[in-house]
C-alpha cells in the first residue's frame, strides 16, 4: 500500500506522511502474562488507535507489536500531531492486569526525491531515536533528516 500511496502522491503532488510505532517493552507482557493476553493487548490498542485516525488513512499491524499507519494528504506536522493523540489514548489504557502500556513514534513525511523504502526507512529511524531518547515519545525527520523529539 506505501508503494501505490506514493505514487499517487507523486502523480498529485500532494502530501503523504507515515507514523510507524510500538509498545514500549511489550516482550514482557508476552514473558509475564503469555501470548494470549499479549494479544489481547495488541487488539484493544488496535481499537483505540482507530479512533484516532481517518478513514482514509491505512493503518496496520507490521509485526509482532509494531504498527503503520499510512496518511495521505498529510504534512509532518498533522501526522505529529495524530501520533501524539495515538500516544495519549494508549497512555490511558489500562489493561487490568498488565497496566498501563506506553508507545514510542516515529513519523516522516514522503519526499517525491525518495523511495517508498527510504520513506519508511526515514520512520524507522525516527522510532529508533524515539526509543534511545526514553520511549513514549514521538520523534519526527523531516526530508533533510533532522531528527526532533518531543
Amino acid at each position: 500500500m506505501l508503494v501505490e500511496e506514493a505514487q499517487i502522491a507523486k502523480k498529485n503532488k500532494s502530501l503523504l506522511s507515515c507514523i510507524y510505532f510500538d509498545l514500549d517493552y511489550f516482550k514482557e507482557i508476552n514473558d509475564t502474562y503469555g501470548h494470549a493476553l499479549g494479544d489481547r493487548v495488541l487488539k484493544d490498542i488496535a481499537v483505540l488507535v482507530k479512533t484516532q485516525i481517518r478513514n482514509s488513512d491505512i493503518f496496520a499491524r507490521w509485526g509482532g507489536d509494531e504498527f503503520f499507519i499510512i496518511m495521505p494528504n498529510t504534512s509532518l506536522d498533522g501526522a505529529f500531531k495524530v501520533a501524539e493523540k495515538i500516544k495519549s489514548t494508549i497512555e490511558e489504557y489500562d489493561n487490568k492486569i498488565v497496566g498501563k502500556k506506553t508507545a514510542s513514534f516515529g513519523v516522516a513525511e514522503y519526499s517525491i526525491d525518495e523511495t517508498p523504502n527510504e520513506l519508511f526507512d526515514r520512520a524507522d529511524k525516527a522510532l529508533y531515536f524515539a526509543k534511545e531518547n526514553g520511549r513514549n515519545t514521538v520523534c519526527t525527520i523531516d526530508m533533510e533528516g533532522t531528527l526532533t523529539c518531543y
